[in-house]
């Protein structure tokens, strides 16, 4: 099991010997992210996005988009969960998020009816997760109960 001290001495490592610490604070972080994501220390990335319902969370793990909230949920709440419920080591990496972004700003401006952007499901379960997996198959405009 890795600690925490070992998670940042590893990191930490990575970045010794660089220049990291001429870099700006958006270059030093995304030296940090990507770092950590090829030795395995990113659980949970997370973006936000504006969009016509307010600011948007965007989180992913490696199988895909886990969970989409809005500013009412309060962000820090919901990253707070997601360190609970699914693993502590999260990051803000805006990139790895651009696909997911990109369709909710194309669905937002009327240019698209359908995502095709993976979805992992680990934190739906019981009646959610029937209702998010029947989701799919409503075809756009339409409702059904």
């Amino acid at each position: 099991m890795t600690t925490d001290k070992q998670i940042i001495d590893r990191v930490a490592q990575g970045l010794a010997g660089s220049s990291a610490g001429f870099d700006t604070d958006g270059r030093l972080h995304g030296r940090l992210a990507a770092l950590a994501e090829r030795q395995g220390l990113l659980d949970v990335s997370y973006r936000t996005i504006d969009s016509p319902l307010g600011p948007l969370l965007l989180a992913a793990t490696g199988k895909g988009l886990v969970r989409v909230a809005f500013s009412r949920e309060d962000h820090e709440s919901v990253l707070s969960r997601l360190a609970t419920d699914i693993s502590p080591r999260i990051l803000r990496t805006p990139r790895r998020l651009d696909k997911a972004a990109r369709q909710l700003e194309e669905y937002f401006a009327g240019k698209r009816r359908a995502f095709t952007v993976p979805v992992d499901l680990q934190l739906a379960h019981g009646f959610r997760r029937s209702v998010l997996l029947h989701l799919r198959d409503i075809p756009y405009g339409e409702t059904q109960s």
